[in-house]
């Protein structure tokens, strides 16, 4: 009897330390912002019942006491910050956690501003597509094409540095959008490599890639991304700010600034931005690439006012850019070509937030551009003359969660543009009208999501005369859909598998209809098709996610068909007038396939390894040979030391040899490049300072470019050193 009750009573005591324990159990943690590790306030934390758990105080100190120490699951969420799902096992209780937000670069009109604070598919586009201030910043070279050409699914055609433009998944060209803020870049640089594209690259902050069903919110394509590119934020700032960007690299010899200030009143706010940049010709070895270089200069004024559920904004961009492209080969123009680029844009944004479950808010974008290409050879006479001017208007209808659905938008577009042509070109003066309607809709269950988007787009080309001809090509009208649905399933609070299915239909642009003339730039007589029809294509990609604590794995394997795939194919034959090889627009039937993999972990204190791989095939199904310019199987590794303020690491960029080949393409080798890098930040009372060492290529590897149009005469750069000084009061 004596031994039962010592045996209860000592279980008794067990049972009561454990509650005593249990219930001095405590998450304690400290929130910082991401880019200037100064602490924020007012954070909210969610529990994994959707209830507000804590806020942090001025010092970004929060404390929870949880119903559960295993696996406790919290969100964190503040306004202008990436909401974050961050998972706490028992073992860290009653330790200090520190976490991270990443600044949220708010861009009007297409993002969908009410809908819940997180789900999977943010998370996922979040951790694997979307390249952050730190990462792009320690990558930064002198276009965009260069900075991004290491993240996953990524590569960049090339013909010298100044027309480098991003590839994702072998698409380039007008199949693939940019976008600057949200808002979809206007220029010329789908229609030919050797035409810039007119993004500032030291003026980005954040890239994203937008896949799955979002992109038809911006583009006729379904399938790839559409690469938008964050530089600035519509938010007020509570006093004010000023960011100052040195950039200098030993391989151009060159160097680019960025300035820009935002100043509050009230409920205004002005900001102000300018850019330089100065590259001289690129060198490999002791060897330098004659014609090279680039100079370019950039200006933009904002206005942006706020009352009670009205906003307005206005901008006024200027760009202007300098750039050569190399010659003196067989098909080239003897001494290069020089071309000079001014464009303007004006734009006007109104956002009326209504905040109801069926309407949130009402957008309307719009937007005057105006561009101007000139191609000068030998003595500044005129080679090639391009000139546009595009008025457009856009609607966007945004709604939070409903009956219906969790959240979504739906709008309408109308663009005329004008398009003009001058030298030696027989391309004619075209007017382009296009209308589009788009709607994107979410559904989000408890271990079930799904997104679904449609688009229809109207198009109506009217040419004139052929320049020095007598002929009027044929008009043409063009009606079109595409649309996107996405399924995801969550397996575990940590893993999840979904399935994309997508139908795109592009319509083709006015060069590919009409153009009809040398391009001494790009080494080629261009020849558009008249009888092109809309290319049209069936899509699906598998993917799936795992993220728990330091481990994150996302992967995802595309097939992509098109009955009518539209590309410029070498027709073996010469122009003899100015012996350059003529390329023609046609359609054929394809297939483009690929896997690509990020993975993301800690392997131990203060060490995280980074590594992607990417690999795509394309066959031309009506030729019965390979698509042209698909990039190698690529794999990218990155080894880093980071801690609160310094962070250093060895990548390596490792490439397949590419002989999947079309007719009149040349085969590449494989590579081997590696490159070091070394970030400092230093944060004062008001204001931080980031000086980021880096050394691209330190083995001086002579390696080829597959994408690139020079690549025959001319590798890629040797090594690099650069310099990145980043200043934010």
């Amino acid at each position: 009897m004596m031994y039962r009750l010592v045996s209860w009573a000592l279980l008794f005591l067990i049972n009561f330390v454990a509650i005593i324990n249990f219930s001095k159990a405590k998450i304690i943690g400290k929130i910082v912002d991401s880019e200037t590790n100064k602490p924020l306030e007012k954070v909210t934390l969610i529990d994994k019942n959707n209830n507000i758990a804590a806020y942090t105080d001025k010092n970004g100190i929060f404390v929870i006491a949880p119903d559960t120490i295993y696996n406790y699951l919290i969100k964190v969420y503040k306004q202008g910050y990436e909401t974050k799902s961050v998972l706490v096992e028992d073992k860290s209780l009653n330790d200090t956690l520190t976490f991270k937000l990443d600044p949220k670069i708010v861009h009007l009109p297409t993002i969908i501003v009410g809908a819940s604070l997180h789900n999977k598919f943010d998370e996922i586009q979040s951790e694997a597509y979307t390249i952050k201030q730190s990462e792009y910043q320690k990558s930064l070279g002198n276009s965009l094409a260069v900075s991004l050409k290491n993240q996953i699914g990524m590569s960049f055609t090339s013909m010298g540095p100044a027309p480098a433009r991003p590839v994702f998944r072998s698409f380039g060209g007008n199949k693939i959008a940019f976008l600057n803020n949200g808002v979809q870049v206007s220029d010329m640089s789908a229609t030919s490599p050797d035409h810039a594209l007119t993004i500032d690259p030291i003026s980005v902050q954040k890239v994203e890639l937008v896949r799955g069903p979002k992109i038809l919110l911006y583009t006729q394509n379904a399938f790839g991304a559409a690469i938008n590119a964050q530089n600035s934020t519509m938010l007020i700032p509570e006093k004010f700010c000023l960011t100052g960007n040195l950039f200098v690299e030993s391989v151009t010899n060159g160097y680019s600034g960025f300035i820009q200030t935002k100043i509050p009143y009230k409920n205004i706010a002005f900001t102000g931005n300018a850019s330089y940049h100065n590259f001289q010709d690129v060198q490999v070895q002791s060897k330098r690439l004659e014609n090279s270089y680039k100079k370019s200069s950039n200006i933009g004024l904002y206005g942006l006012t706020k009352f009670n559920n009205f906003l307005a904004n206005t901008e006024f961009l200027v760009y202007q850019n300098n750039y050569g492209i190399p010659g003196g080969f067989i098909g080239a123009h003897p001494k290069g070509v020089d071309i000079k680029i001014d464009k303007n844009v004006l734009s006007l944004n109104l956002v009326q937030h209504f905040h109801k479950p069926f309407l949130d808010n009402i957008s309307v974008l719009i937007n005057r551009n105006y561009y101007h290409h000139l191609e000068l050879e030998n003595q500044n006479s005129i080679g090639n003359e391009f000139l546009y001017r595009e008025y457009s208007i856009k609607s966007l209808f945004n709604h939070n969660k409903n009956q219906l659905f969790e959240n979504g938008a739906y709008g309408l577009s109308f663009t005329n543009k004008e398009f003009k042509v001058g030298g030696y070109v027989f391309t004619p003066r075209t007017i382009l009208n296009l209308l589009n309607f788009f709607v994107f809709e979410e559904i989000n269950l408890q271990n079930f999501a799904l997104q679904f988007s449609l688009r229809t787009d109207l198009a109506k080309f009217e040419p004139g005369q052929r320049q020095f001809m007598n002929n009027f090509p044929r008009a043409r009208d063009f009606w079109t859909y595409s649309g996107s649905i996405s399924f995801l399933k969550e397996f575990t609070e940590f893993f999840s598998v979904g399935i994309n299915l997508s139908k795109t239909s592009r319509i083709p642009s006015i060069e590919e209809l009409y153009s009809d003339g040398p391009h001494l730039a790009a080494y080629s007589y261009e020849i558009g098709n008249t009888n092109l029809n809309s290319e049209n294509g069936y899509g699906t990609e598998l993917f799936g996610y795992f993220s728990k604590n330091n481990f994150f794995l996302n992967f995802a394997g595309y097939y992509y068909y098109y009955d009518y795939y539209i590309i410029p194919q070498n027709t073996g034959k010469i122009n003899v007038q100015q012996i350059l090889p003529i390329y023609q627009t046609i359609g054929v039937n394809a297939v483009i396939t690929g896997l690509e993999t990020n993975l993301g972990i800690v392997i131990f204190k203060h060490f995280k390894l980074n590594s992607n791989f990417s690999y795509t095939v394309g066959h031309n199904i009506t030729n019965k040979s390979n698509l042209p310019q698909i990039p190698p199987f690529k794999l990218n590794i990155d080894l880093k030391y980071y801690s609160e303020k310094i962070s250093a690491g060895l990548a390596a960029e490792l490439a397949a040899s590419q002989t999947k080949i079309a007719e009149f393409e040349e085969p590449t080798d494989g590579y081997q490049v590696f490159n070091v890098y070394f970030q400092k930040l230093f944060v004062f009372d008001q204001s931080t300072l980031a000086v980021i060492l880096s050394v691209d290529n330190i083995f001086n590897q002579i390696y080829r470019n597959h994408l690139s149009r020079i690549k025959s005469i001319f590798p890629e750069p040797g090594r690099n050193f650069k310099v990145l000084i980043k200043y934010d009061l």
